[in-house]
């Protein structure tokens, strides 16, 4: 749902351009969506691990 909501509204740009690059890899919606999911997961998990803030 926060993917959904980050692309519909423009807030995250690298995440729009890594939809945008599934999408002309021939993926359907559901799944470039469900690939942009995984890529916010293994960014939070960086994050925690690290310890460090998001820096965009």
């Amino acid at each position: 749902l926060a993917v959904i909501c980050g692309l519909r509204k423009g807030l995250n740009p690298r995440l729009r351009e890594y939809y945008d690059k599934k999408k002309s890899e021939g993926k359907p919606h559901k799944v470039a969506v469900i690939a942009c999911a995984n890529k916010v997961l293994h960014h939070v998990y960086a994050m925690l691990k690290k310890g460090q803030p998001f820096a965009s």
